[in-house]
């Protein structure tokens, strides 16, 4: 007896840096505690090992899904910042971009011709995705 194996294709992929708004929607947690378990071996609630984010423990249930630690594939959290905080591996990017545009005006340190080269890349992979 053969069961028929469903599939799907992926049409494609897209990578991006998620805006403060899309992490605290998708979220289900904010950690507000760097606890992780309490004097009697549980979760602290709001802290690094909430049992909204998963379960590890074989015999506990996720609270967000339900499923054991088998199952569950994990839930994201966020934690909110006092102040923002320039991720490490965007500080080179940045001071590229500072490097790049006008300190009076703010505009792009190109030509008009380099400008509308570059426009018209962009343009060229919006299309192909």
């Amino acid at each position: 007896m053969s069961e028929e194996i469903p599939h799907k294709i992926i049409d494609h992929i897209r990578f991006e840096v998620l805006s403060p708004q899309m992490i605290r929607r998708i979220s289900v947690v904010e950690v507000q505690t760097a606890d992780t378990y309490d004097e009697s071996g549980m979760p602290v609630t709001s802290g690094l090992m909430d049992g909204r984010l998963g379960t590890l423990e074989p015999r506990q249930r996720c609270q967000t899904c339900g499923n054991t630690a088998v199952r569950c594939p994990g839930h994201f959290g966020h934690i909110e910042l006092a102040t923002p905080v320039i991720h490490v591996e965007f500080a080179g990017v940045i001071y590229d971009l500072l490097r790049s545009t006008c300190r009076s005006c703010g505009h792009i340190l190109l030509s008009s011709e380099a400008i509308e080269k570059y426009k018209r890349k962009i343009e060229y992979y919006k299309e192909t995705l």
